[in-house]
């Protein structure tokens, strides 16, 4: 079973007092709490643009002794009005995308595909996983040697807590990874 964390860099995620690029990559400081819970493999999906290249870099160097993770990233390149995204309705109708599109479906597929397993958990960045996950997971290992078959399980989330908001808001996370560690084995 390996881990697969999606969206480490959200889509238009904005915050009015730090830059675009600090907030695409921000979701990088949960990364040492969620290798700790975790303890196998991970797959890691990331979408940068080419702007953020030296940003990403330096951030994967502090994980380049983790031989556990492999990284899926997806380099947008910087958009003119040549190169603007855009899609077509059938009805001829044309959106564009100045912004550029956010590869979900890419981004998942490059990172599902890097690995050889017969299954994986697919999360989002968000999700902070109990210690016990893997072993619990590994306890359907009968169940799961058969490549057909799905194990879905359930999330749940706090909110209006100080630490979750400030985590949103600024960024500032450590709190609430700390309030998860002791509150949830």
């Amino acid at each position: 079973m390996r881990a697969i964390l999606e969206r480490l860099s959200p889509p238009n995620s904005r915050s009015s007092f730090t830059d675009e690029t600090t907030n695409r990559l921000n979701r990088f400081d949960r990364l040492p709490f969620m290798l700790d819970r975790w303890r196998g493999m991970v797959s890691i999906g990331v979408f940068i643009t080419e702007k953020e290249i030296d940003t990403l870099s330096h951030l994967l160097f502090r994980f380049i002794s983790k031989p556990r993770i492999v990284y899926a990233i997806y380099v947008q390149k910087d958009i003119t009005k040549e190169n603007t995204p855009f899609y077509t309705y059938p009805n001829g109708t044309v959106l564009y995308y100045p912004q550029g599109m956010y590869p979900l479906n890419v981004l998942r597929d490059l990172s599902i595909e890097s690995i050889s397993t017969t299954h994986f958990l697919l999360i989002d960045a968000d999700v902070f996983l109990s210690r016990s996950m893997k072993k619990s997971i590994d306890g359907y290992r009968d169940l799961l040697s058969n490549h057909r078959n799905t194990l879905v399980m359930p999330l749940f989330d706090y909110l209006n807590h100080t630490h979750l908001d400030r985590c949103f808001a600024e960024g500032l996370c450590d709190e609430l990874c700390c309030m998860f560690i002791k509150s949830k084995n």
